[in-house]
């Protein structure tokens, strides 16, 4: 086993390089839910959804004639949210940092692509705040925000080509994003819709 894998990461790299790559910048807004749990597993309502910004940079490999594509990044997403009675108002502000890798088929190719496509992601927190009232909060070492988070989602994606090299994408995915480690008394995932728009050049 030892061997074989640098020969395994040799003939990956050499396939890789058989076909041409690209680089992508994409940006967009992530439409968030949280599903926030207290220690006797009940949810707690009165959560309204909220609206935060996504970005993503990477590179993407096409195989099999352009009809499978894998891409690798690194993304920010910031997942948001509100609440609160009538004497009491909160707000969730939170930004993931991390690692993202997306499989997307696309069954025609040509001007104009729709392909299906899977992603898994793997993320920490940048920053984090809780605003109750006029109180702020910071939530980095909070035991329901902190530690990875993993999100793995699946979406569309429709791709225009505009130029010579390269092209235009929009991309809708829908995800579960949870946290990994150690258990802990109230418990939190986040239930995303996410809208992006791309850009696209190819390497020669």
């Amino acid at each position: 086993m030892k061997r074989s894998l640098p020969l395994f990461i040799f003939i990956l790299g050499l396939t890789i390089k058989s076909y041409s790559q690209e680089i992508f910048f994409r940006t967009g807004l992530n439409h968030t839910s949280y599903n926030f749990k207290d220690q006797y597993g009940l949810k707690i309502t009165g959560l309204l959804p909220g609206v935060g910004s996504s970005y993503g940079l990477g590179i993407g490999v096409p195989f099999a004639q352009e009809w499978l594509k894998y891409e690798f990044g690194l993304t920010v997403n910031s997942f948001d949210a509100t609440g609160g009675d009538v004497n009491n108002n909160y707000s969730w502000n939170t930004t993931y940092g991390g690692l993202t890798n997306t499989v997307a088929f696309y069954p025609t190719s040509g001007e104009l692509s729709v392909g299906i496509l899977a992603t898994a992601s793997a993320m920490g927190m940048i920053n984090g705040t809780q605003v109750i009232n006029n109180s702020r909060y910071e939530l980095r070492k909070n035991p329901e925000f902190s530690g990875l988070l993993v999100q793995p989602g699946l979406g569309v994606s429709v791709l225009y080509n505009i130029f010579n090299q390269g092209y235009i994408s929009l991309q809708y995915d829908y995800s579960l994003a949870f946290r990994l480690g150690r258990k802990t008394e109230e418990t939190l995932s986040y239930l995303n819709n996410r809208i992006l728009f791309g850009i696209h050049f190819q390497l020669d």
